[in-house]
């Protein structure tokens, strides 16, 4: 069994009047990995997009992983 930490910086940025509002989180994630494979990010960032007055809870984004540098077998 493997323990593998990711750091994520989740920035929120609000461009709407009357001003440009921004703002910065730490994410820490743990994953425990049974079969002793790293998994990796397919990509190094990730940007989305989210519309004004959504309920909690939706999903507004996917990061995928990999369980292995060819990326031939993604999670």
């Amino acid at each position: 069994m493997m323990m593998v930490m990711w750091q994520l910086v989740i920035a929120a940025v609000y461009s709407g009047e009357p001003a440009q509002f921004e703002s910065l989180r730490l994410l820490n994630v743990l994953l425990v990995d049974e079969d002793d494979n790293v998994p990796h990010f397919l990509q190094k960032h990730y940007q989305f997009a989210v519309k004004e007055n959504l309920p909690s809870g939706i999903i507004v984004g996917k990061m995928p992983l990999t369980l292995d540098l060819s990326l031939e077998s993604q999670l």
